[in-house]
């Protein structure tokens, strides 16, 4: 076999090979917008609900985490302008997550009425729900073995590199 036909032969492997990654990994996230991860604390159930039943309820929660993760809070106009939604949905999804005792909302200087001044932080509720679902993505990606075909795809892009650079 030529380096030619080598070359061919390993761009074919990695189409399989990334195919198969992509199969792998749509099982997954099917398997998350579904909500298959189970959730035995009620607590647990209730946010994994609200954060499901919209992708910019499950988008306000995350930016709320990685704020907490980063341990900072977030402002109104942060959220409002990452998540491209109206102040009334804002201002309803505050309200919901501030009632459920998700979010904490620290009031702006001469602050009346409304939260736009306001900056948020979620409690630990939050936190420990996608603390969980990270985990049972981890556990989910070694049980298809994605790591093992993206290191496959990894090692196949290289010989490829090498092959082409020697012609």
């Amino acid at each position: 076999m030529n380096a030619y036909q080598s070359l061919e032969a390993l761009k074919v492997s990695k189409a399989s090979l990334e195919r198969e990654y992509n199969k792998k990994y749509l099982s997954i996230e099917l398997a998350a917008k579904k909500g298959v991860r189970i959730a035995t604390e009620k607590w647990e159930r209730d946010l994994k609900n609200y954060t499901l039943s919209s992708q910019k309820r499950g988008m306000f929660m995350m930016l709320l985490v990685r704020a907490a993760y980063d341990e900072v809070s977030i402002s109104y106009k942060e959220l409002k302008k990452s998540l491209g939604i109206s102040e009334p949905a804002l201002d309803t999804m505050i309200r919901d997550c501030t009632s459920y005792g998700w979010v904490v909302e620290t009031k702006g200087a001469k602050q009346r009425k409304g939260y736009t001044n306001s900056s948020f932080q979620c409690t630990e509720e939050p936190i420990k729900q996608h603390d969980n679902y990270y985990a049972w993505l981890r556990r989910s990606h070694a049980n298809v073995e994605l790591k093992r075909v993206a290191s496959a795809i990894i090692e196949v892009d290289y010989l490829i590199t090498k092959i082409e650079e020697s012609f």
